[in-house]
């Protein structure tokens, strides 16, 4: 007989993954040894279709697998890229520890294809880290139809700490795009500074309002910071361009816009201040991350259920391409902590030292059968 409710479904879930961990461990010492960045997944994908027992491809985008009934299905996904960081690439985000949860879910999900509701879709997804974003390709295309009846993920933080899981309502990671701000003047020599036009001091006063402008921007719901600086190739010119890469957050779509139109204002009015001229590029990227309220509540029962404790409410500038799945149903982000965890040797999030520890993937594939569990009842008329 099927569950009929979120905890009877979850409990199954979860001692079925106490089954697949080790298995699950094991893919992920494949995985570590060979990382690959973002749309270059290769032999992550096949390394994963092998783990899963048959899998079908998603265009470029990543890898898919089903379990349970025909229907509209419930996706829960894990990312199959890593981070070229210092001139190497590796898992610096703790992505090969979502794989092997979510492997670690999918198998157990089969093991109880019988008593599952709802349609489990195990998502791989190509290039989270980069654009162009592998999320935004999945819902161009359509491969996962019109809608889905919600998407699902978790991902380990360091900042949390071991035994508790972040599970919030509302917007938990902002917007995110990229402006290139290319001060444009005259070169000349560095002798004779009278006669060129030099874009440095431009672009320098540029970066130095942006502390004015932006602040920290968390009052306001937004971020400015510069993350490159380029200008110059010898030591006796002066340059005729000279470019900054500002990386732009925001938690509202409204927040978002006011943002870009400061930070190009501001642009502008440095370069004319400096008898220079400006180019504006904009890299638009994912939108606020909004968790869906039911689908935290539920699934936050869940988990203090099991044994985990939930963090405190947190909003993060972090931002993550999951975000696109919101225009295909409810979504919901949980943040698995590491900190204290076993076996951690602590590292912030995309340093190249960053290594989450094996015992997260237990930690994470509890936190997605709990979404999967609360998605498969959730009610579309509110909690």
């Amino acid at each position: 007989m099927a569950p009929t409710s979120e905890p009877e479904l979850y409990a199954a879930l979860a001692a079925a993954i106490e089954d697949e961990l080790e298995g699950a461990l094991e893919v992920r010492r494949r995985l570590r040894e060979h990382p690959e960045p973002a749309w270059q997944e290769v032999e992550t994908s096949a390394t994963i279709v092998a783990a899963l027992g048959g899998a079908q491809a998603v265009g470029k985008a990543g890898v898919v697998a089903a379990a349970g009934p025909e229907g509209e299905p419930i996706v829960v996904r894990a990312e199959l890229d890593a981070l070229e960081v210092d001139g190497r690439v590796t898992h610096a985000c703790g992505h090969d520890a979502h794989m092997a949860a979510l492997i670690a879910l999918f198998r157990a999900a089969r093991a109880c294809e019988p008593l599952l509701p709802r349609r489990l879709l195990a998502l791989f997804q190509a290039s989270e880290e980069a654009y162009p974003s592998g999320a935004a390709a999945i819902v161009e295309s359509g491969a996962l139809g019109r809608g889905v009846g919600a998407t699902i993920g978790a991902h380990v933080h360091p900042q949390l700490a071991w035994g508790e899981i972040g599970c919030d309502a509302g917007v938990v990671n902002a917007s995110s795009d990229v402006l290139g701000v290319t001060m444009v003047g005259g070169a000349g020599h560095v002798a004779y500074p009278e006669q060129a036009r030099n874009p440095i001091p431009a672009l320098a006063a540029f970066v130095a309002g942006l502390a004015a402008l932006a602040g920290d921007g968390r009052p306001a719901g937004s971020l400015a910071t510069v993350s490159r600086l380029e200008a110059g190739t010898a030591d006796n010119v002066i340059p005729s361009r000279a470019r900054a890469t500002v990386a732009l957050r925001a938690m509202s779509a409204e927040a978002r816009q006011a943002l870009r139109d400061r930070v190009a204002r501001a642009a502008r009015e440095a370069a004319s201040a400096h008898d220079c001229d400006v180019e504006l590029e904009l890299t638009e990227g994912e939108p606020p991350l909004a968790n869906d309220p039911q689908l935290a509540a539920r699934a936050g029962e869940l988990l203090v259920g099991s044994g985990f404790g939930l963090a405190a409410p947190r909003r993060s500038f972090g931002s993550d391409d999951f975000a696109y799945f919101g225009s295909l149903g409810p979504q919901l982000m949980m943040f698995v902590g590491i900190q204290g965890a076993p076996g951690f040797r602590f590292a912030e999030l995309h340093d190249p030292g960053f290594t989450a520890p094996d015992a997260a993937v237990r930690a994470v594939a509890l936190a997605l059968a709990a979404g999967y569990c609360a998605a498969c009842f959730r009610a579309d008329d509110g909690v």
